[in-house]
């Protein structure tokens, strides 16, 4: 999750701090034999919404908790955060 953090740290600070818009762990791909991540469906990039990415993809790992247990939003959200600063 760290690395995922950084990757929208950078998507931001190349695009001028625009939202991506849709940002959870679905449009996140990880590439093993590259050891890259990288962020898909930017459709929505710049449409205004509600939550910043951050706070979406906080969402979304809330919901999978409910699949993975409370670990996994809390821990991830901590290491997410490591990145992203």
């Amino acid at each position: 999750f760290e690395r995922v953090g950084a990757c929208l740290a950078r998507f931001h600070a190349s695009y001028g701090g625009k939202q991506h818009g849709d940002f959870q762990p679905s449009n996140v791909v990880y590439e093993e034999d590259y050891d890259e991540v990288t962020l898909i469906d930017v459709g929505g990039m710049g449409v205004p919404t509600s939550d910043t990415d951050a706070e979406h993809f906080a969402k979304s790992l809330q919901l999978l908790s409910k699949a993975y247990g409370p670990e996994f939003a809390s821990e991830g959200m901590q290491h997410f955060e490591a990145g992203y600063s």
